[in-house]
């Protein structure tokens, strides 16, 4: 194992329409499934309402956004790398992760014997509980315990890469910090969360703004950390990373919108903007079948198993 930090580099985005629509549809997602915001779409469930988004306003109020988007900023980033460790930018990363953390645990694996996924395993997630039914996989920090056994250790694991074959069921267990990074080299924050089930963090650092800043550049670095006795394989991006620049972006184009209404103009980059049509032009629909466009625009991987599945679309009794 090398403790020594290294950089990594995402593959090379071949398609941006799908690059956007990973950034929006993480987000939307997140409001979606996410069922501790103050206001989502779940809230409308309960409470007979047609899940559009025009709905989501009227009964949200114009500032609704403003009062979750801090919660989005890892909501939102855990959702994202989801579909962005499927793809192709994304691969590289993925790969990485999986070939340390079984080298690191003395295991070997041929990668034509196993196909991967990125699931949300948290109980907070709408459908991460028909994961944990589906898949149920042994985790590999506890190789005779599966997810379902250590569910009330590990029930706000942010993400699971799911590693299935023939004879192979395993889990990899995974926290995500969309804001405060170095808090996934601290003892105490691993302590809370069960540290011992999981092995990996991927977190942004916010960039300290100084003189030279510029000279310095913006990374994805990834090191082996030892923390409580245990190693965890420690992803960080700063905060104006690409990826995370462009998820910000994402977010404040969200919130103009459902601040301002949909027919704001905006000033984007052309690919984000065909994303935006396609929210415009679903405003009123139901959200799952704006999440189901969106998602069938995004170009994942060859050989992989996907992430959570979007619910079977229901109406709800009352309709306004």
């Amino acid at each position: 194992m090398n403790i020594s930090a290294k950089v990594l580099s995402p593959g090379i985005t071949q398609n941006l329409n799908s690059y956007w629509a990973m950034h929006f549809c993480s987000i939307l997602e997140a409001i979606y499934e996410q069922n501790t915001l103050e206001y989502g779409f779940q809230k409308l469930y309960k409470n007979g309402v047609f899940p559009s988004i025009e709905n989501l306003l009227s009964k949200s109020g114009p500032n609704f956004f403003l009062k979750i988007k801090s919660s989005l900023y890892n909501f939102g980033l855990q959702a994202f790398l989801a579909h962005f460790l499927l793809s192709d930018e994304g691969k590289p990363i993925v790969k990485n992760i999986i070939g340390e953390i079984l080298f690191e645990k003395s295991m070997s694996l041929d990668s034509e014997e196993f196909q991967y996924g990125v699931f949300i395993p948290a109980k907070d997630f709408m459908s991460s509980e028909r994961f944990i039914k589906e898949q149920n996989p042994i985790l590999i920090n506890h190789p005779d315990t599966s997810f379902i056994g250590a569910k009330n250790s590990v029930s706000f694991a942010d993400i699971c890469i799911l590693l299935k074959g023939e004879n192979l069921n395993l889990g990899i267990l995974g926290e995500v910090e969309g804001c405060h990074g170095e808090v996934l080299r601290r003892g105490s924050f691993w302590k809370k969360k069960n540290g011992a089930y999981f092995s990996f963090g991927i977190g942004v650092k916010q960039r300290a703004m100084h003189h030279d800043m510029f000279n310095q550049p913006s990374e994805m670095v990834a090191q082996w950390v030892r923390i409580n006795d245990q190693n965890f394989y420690i992803l960080t991006m700063t905060s104006d990373y690409y990826i995370v620049g462009d998820f910000h972006s994402a977010l404040g184009t969200l919130e103009t919108l459902f601040s301002m209404g949909k027919h704001q103009r905006l000033a984007l980059n052309f690919y984000a903007d065909n994303i935006v049509k396609f929210i415009r032009d679903n405003w009123d629909g139901h959200i799952i079948d704006l999440l189901t466009k969106l998602r069938g625009l995004i170009v994942y991987s060859e050989s992989t198993l996907g992430t959570n599945p979007l619910d079977v679309k229901s109406v709800p009794k009352i309709i306004i």
